[in-house]
């Protein structure tokens, strides 16, 4: 069975760091619960497609590392502003059961890259998950 799993997705933009300072908190957790469940159906998604290809159960992992690829059009983003992000992303790659939980405990390694990408619609975060 294939220990490793990439879920893409568009993180929406209102939710990094600086952005969430213009938001009341009722559009923000309506964001956030969007992106959450965007995120879940993706990930069920890609089980589904990995337990087709490999005839197997997918069993959610127990120690894993996390690379984040954000591809931007525009300027980068700070970091932080990129981990505001995707953290609903993350959050429902966890209920999707692709990992455990989303602590320390479980996530030993936490990597965010960016790359320029040369057209708007092109941007996206690519998450892979794999076994420790």
């Amino acid at each position: 069975m294939k220990k490793k799993i990439t879920v893409t997705a568009v993180p929406e933009p209102k939710l990094s760091k600086n952005a969430r300072r213009s938001l009341n908190e009722h559009v923000e957790a309506k964001l956030i619960k969007g992106s959450r469940e965007e995120a879940f159906i993706l990930s069920r998604n890609e089980i589904i497609r990995i337990e087709r290809e490999s005839y197997g159960k997918w069993k959610e992992l127990e120690k894993c590392k996390l690379k984040a690829k954000y591809f931007y059009s525009n300027s980068p983003p700070d970091y932080d502003g990129l981990a505001c992000m995707i953290a609903p992303i993350v959050d429902g790659m966890v209920d999707a059961g692709i990992m455990k939980d989303d602590n320390p405990r479980v996530i030993l390694d936490y990597m965010m890259e960016v790359e320029k990408v040369p057209h708007r619609n092109m941007r996206r975060v690519e998450i892979t998950v794999s076994k420790v």
